[in-house]
């Protein structure tokens, strides 16, 4: 399910989201050391394990 990110913020990934889940392409693992907003976690599809920080 993809969300749109509720948090805009100067520096945020939310305008380049879907050209990031683009290059991700299919996974099976996701870790973002620095998810702010969430917005590429938000933007992809689910996959087996997502580990997020900030």
């Amino acid at each position: 399910m993809k969300i749109k990110s509720i948090l805009p913020y100067y520096g945020s990934k939310r305008s380049l989201a879907s050209t990031i889940v683009e290059v991700l392409g299919g996974h099976k693992t996701y870790w973002e050391p620095f998810c702010g907003s969430l917005a590429v976690l938000f933007g992809k599809p689910p996959c087996e394990m997502e580990t997020v920080n900030d």
